[in-house]
């Protein structure tokens, strides 16, 4: 008996790390709408990305890059902030909180479809099924009007999921051979400071913006994207998928979408017509299949 409780007490620990993870990401949708009423979006990037790559740094020395690692490291900080964040907070700018959280529901699915296209993967009729339900919620949700949502926006934010997709691809290369804290760490670091130059040549110097940020709330925004929704959601994720199969890890991705979601709505009284729900139930319910059967 304490062998057994032995093994499952570190599963157990690795599914609270990416159920966790996963319901602070969805807070992130939250705390960008709040910073973007006074930051353009490619300085909440930036700023975020600054706040977790201070806090990651002591990582750096849980390893030490190989023959080979120097590329998906640039690769993997590239498209995870100039890109993957940098579509997806521009896009927020432009749509809901409920709809850009909606619409990143689709990753596990993509996900699947990647590995269709570059890891050979044979899917069944179920995996097909999932696939079409996604695809569905997903045109529902984005041509559905509604106040505040904008086609360009929730367009972005679909291109920032298909970044998120081909960030994880590339992260998995260095989680094979590293820690995950270091290959977090590393991924931060590289991308803050790629996001660096963009950010002053897209919206001037960061000087003027933050001399003319007026609201606290703006600060408490900007700390809680780059404590709770960046250095700690990404080293609970990768700590935690790297323990569990990808079938189990994928299926509570589900639970950003829903997060997000749920707090703009409630808190941000962002409108939720019928259309919107049945798009988003559709995403939800092909993203679970598709994690499901995607693992078996």
């Amino acid at each position: 008996m304490p062998t057994t409780d032995l093994q499952v007490s570190p599963k157990r620990a690795a599914v609270a790390a990416v159920v966790f993870s996963n319901i602070l990401w969805g807070s992130s949708f939250l705390f960008g709408k709040w910073a973007l009423e006074e930051w353009p979006s490619s300085y909440v990037v930036l700023g975020r990305f600054a706040i977790a790559a201070a806090l990651l740094a002591p990582a750096l020395r849980r390893g030490r890059l190989e023959k080979g690692d120097l590329k998906w490291v640039l690769l993997g900080g590239f498209l995870m902030a100039p890109v993957m964040m940098g579509l997806q907070f521009e896009g927020l700018d432009r749509t809901t909180a409920t709809s850009a959280a909606l619409i990143i529901g689709t990753i596990p699915v993509l996900l699947t479809i990647a590995g269709i296209l570059f890891e050979g993967e044979r899917p069944g009729w179920k995996t097909w099924a999932a696939i079409l339900a996604s695809t569905a919620g997903a045109a529902l949700l984005v041509g559905t009007p509604g106040e505040g949502r904008g086609l360009v926006g929730d367009v972005l934010v679909f291109a920032s999921a298909v970044a998120a997709v081909a960030w994880i691809m590339v992260v998995r290369q260095l989680m094979r051979r590293h820690d995950a804290l270091y290959v977090t760490a590393l991924n931060i670091i590289i991308g803050g400071a790629m996001m660096i130059p963009i950010a002053w040549a897209l919206d001037g110097s960061p000087v003027g913006i933050v001399a003319n940020t007026t609201q606290p709330l703006t600060w408490w925004a900007m700390a809680g994207l780059g404590v709770l929704c960046t250095g700690l959601t990404y080293s609970l994720w990768n700590w935690g998928q790297r323990q569990l199969p990808a079938s189990i890890a994928g299926a509570f991705v589900n639970m950003e979408p829903l997060a997000g979601a749920i707090l703009g709505i409630t808190i941000l009284g962002e409108a939720a017509s019928p259309l919107l729900l049945a798009g988003g139930a559709l995403i939800l319910v092909g993203a679970f299949a598709a994690s499901i059967v995607g693992g078996k």
